[in-house]
């Protein structure tokens, strides 16, 4: 029988695999497993990079401290909703600052604790965050319209791609119309080795909890500031690496937020 993911080129046979299965088993905690000692795992997480710093490329502090919005979490939680049709909305550069806060700024330090890393707004197995954000926007006021990266160690963007790329975004999506009506689009990323080279298999499941955790912050943030989201999981990931000029394999997009003014609640 046809088959969405058929219609999109997937192979008969690959499905059948069930690759799922092989992957969870695989990532199972057993009695068996191996934990890197202390020593090792400082020595490791000193080498990764905390946050992608892209330097060369222009940069945008954000202000110290973002906007809280006036609303209640259970407000918020109450009232969440998945736009379906979302239109382009201006927001500006302190809204911007809040969502990328509610996502993955840091919140606290790590000053006389046995973590690597100062924390963030998110769980993280092992506070290693291996995550990063960019975004592309055609309706920020005050901010030169193209692809950038946040980077919550400096708290500031850098400009990676000037311009509207929303032609190029057009085929990332299945739902290439986002591309157009968003005011922005956010990318979450995983870089692997940062959390697998401590969890193995475990650590990639990992990953993905918490690009969740990321994106749920995101469209909380969004609602309690006037915007709609989209979550969206329905992009072609080859294209979507491409657009960031990750590799795909060390690096990849794992998961992407359309924002707008929501035109159709569901």
């Amino acid at each position: 029988m046809e088959t969405f993911w058929n219609q999109l080129g997937e192979p008969e046979e690959q499905l059948d695999e069930l690759l799922w299965e092989v992957y969870h088993e695989n990532s199972k905690l057993t009695t068996l497993n191996k934990s890197v000692a202390l020593n090792e795992l400082q020595a490791k997480t000193l080498d990764l990079i905390v946050s992608q710093d892209y330097a060369g490329f222009p940069k945008v502090a954000l202000p110290d401290l973002p906007v809280q919005p006036d609303a209640s979490l259970w407000q918020i939680m109450h009232e969440r909703t998945t736009a379906r049709t979302v239109l382009p909305k201006k927001m500006d550069v302190d809204a911007l600052a809040t969502l990328l806060y509610s996502g993955y700024g840091i919140n606290r330090t790590n000053a006389d604790t046995e973590f690597p890393h100062p924390f963030r707004t998110v769980p993280s197995a092992g506070a290693l965050y291996p995550l990063e954000i960019f975004f592309h926007h055609t309706y920020i006021e005050g901010l030169e319209i193209g692809l950038y990266h946040y980077n919550p160690s400096m708290n500031s963007i850098s400009l990676l791609q000037r311009g509207d790329q929303s032609r190029a975004l057009r085929d990332v999506f299945i739902q290439p119309e986002l591309a157009f009506n968003s005011s922005a689009m956010f990318f979450v990323t995983g870089w692997f080795e940062r959390i697998t080279f401590k969890y193995g298999e475990r650590g990639y499941r990992f990953a993905l909890i918490e690009a969740g955790h990321v994106v749920q912050n995101m469209i909380l943030a969004a609602k309690a500031l006037g915007f709609g989201t989209v979550p969206v999981g329905g992009f072609l990931d080859h294209r979507a690496d491409e657009f960031l000029k990750l590799d795909g394999v060390t690096a990849s997009c794992l998961y992407c937020l359309a924002l707008g003014d929501n035109q159709d609640n569901a």
